[in-house]
């Protein structure tokens, strides 16, 4: 059996490989997203307020980019480039925002990483020639396991910053909406990813969401932000982060990869989000939220089900135990030696590794901490593996018992 299998038959290991690290970027930066947007809450900018200025940056961005071409082909794929922008910019990010006013940034996190339970669901309804099979439903399913174990990892809150239970359960219908917004998004992505380069419609998905956006700033009644406000550091730093990084950037690797791996491979990456959020939370002492057993429980989860949800599973982890019996000496290509997925199983594995040995020496997850973790990781697709890590760990843990500090 080709070691392609797993993914699309015709592309390059490297190329597979290059599409999962971008759904990887853009799910950071969107995981990312949600603590710059509660940032800017708290700057007294409303949730509309901050999506109009969000992606009025990326469109003239994107317009900069991309001008070649202003109208689709034809009327019926205009038609589909609006709900692109209403389902996928508009309707989702507005819903998303406001929910993170009326409850726990984390429950909305949780809640949106539903997307790709929900992309899944309404392929298998619309396409039967595409139904997916019992592994695709096993992994989402532990994969959300993996998002509640962190999203719940200090129980189940009634409300953020004290408020009655019913704003908070008006923020999580909010989320579970901009949820089933970015699951139809999805779906009608497919479609034009056949047929229009990704920033063509990015730009097109950006210029659809401000126009359907407009309706819900009209009744919307937010105060709009002084211009003091607006010229503050963290204000313009937040905006930048959602506008260019966020929106620009991410939508056009997003619109990249679901056209190599799919709508259902691709969507299992939201996964990552509330993983995201909990290193941030982790990171930045102001936040008070450390990472506990329960949260790398959680990880461990989400990594499994994103593997979980391809198959044949075991091939994938067989190439891994394949990859564990080499020393690692250089040359080591491990993308060209084993294909990708046993080099992202790796990736996980060595940076699970890298955060409980910090976790267990009492080290925090810091700026410097996490960078080397970040190296550990990146060094895995060439030579590192836990066989060839882990006595190293180990000796510099015995070495600095005799050591005099």
């Amino acid at each position: 059996m080709s070691a392609l299998t797993p993914w699309k038959v015709g592309a390059s290991k490297k190329t597979v490989l290059l599409c999962h690290l971008g759904a990887l970027l853009a799910v950071t930066m969107w995981g990312g997203s949600f603590v710059a947007t509660k940032v800017l809450i708290n700057c007294s900018l409303g949730p509309v307020e901050i999506y109009i200025y969000r992606f009025i940056l990326a469109y003239i961005l994107m317009l900069i980019i991309c001008h070649d071409r202003l109208m689709a082909r034809n009327w019926r794929d205009e038609f589909l480039f609006a709900v692109c922008g209403l389902c996928g910019s508009s309707i989702y990010f507005i819903a998303e925002n406001t929910a993170v006013e009326y409850t726990r940034v984390s429950d909305v996190s949780m809640i949106t990483s539903l997307s790709p339970l929900l992309t899944t669901l309404l392929i298998g309804a619309l396409y039967r020639t595409e139904r997916p099979g019992k592994w695709v439903y096993f992994g989402s399913i532990i994969a959300l396991c993996g998002v509640g174990c962190i999203v719940f990892k200090d129980g189940m809150p009634e409300s953020d910053g004290g408020g009655s239970s019913v704003y908070a359960f008006i923020g999580n219908m909010l989320a579970l909406g901009a949820s089933v917004s970015w699951a139809i998004y999805s779906l009608v992505l497919r479609k034009l990813n056949a047929l229009y380069t990704a920033q063509f419609i990015t730009r097109k998905t950006f210029f659809y969401g401000l126009v359907t956006a407009l309706p819900f700033w009209a009744i919307s009644n937010e105060p709009t932000t002084t211009l003091s406000n607006f010229l503050r550091p963290e204000v313009l730093l937040n905006l930048g982060f959602l506008g260019i990084l966020c929106s620009m950037l991410s939508y056009i690797l997003w619109a990249k990869v679901m056209g190599k791996l799919g709508a259902i491979t691709t969507n299992n990456y939201l996964y990552i989000q509330p993983i995201v959020t909990m290193i941030i939370a982790a990171v930045l002492p102001s936040l008070n939220d450390p990472i506990t057993l329960l949260s790398c429980a959680g990880c461990v989860l989400i990594i499994g089900g994103l593997f979980f949800s391809r198959k044949p599973v075991w091939a994938s982890w067989a190439g891994y135990r394949r990859l564990l019996q080499t020393s690692g000496r250089a040359p080591s290509d491990y993308l060209r030696m084993f294909g990708p997925a046993p080099v992202l199983i790796n990736t996980g594995v060595n940076g699970l590794i890298g955060m409980a040995y910090i976790l267990l020496t009492g080290g925090d997850l810091n700026g410097p901490t996490v960078g080397g973790i970040l190296t550990i990781m990146g060094f895995s697709a060439f030579g590192k593996h836990a066989g060839n890590i882990l006595p190293v760990m180990a000796g510099v843990s015995l070495g600095s018992l005799v050591m005099d500090w």
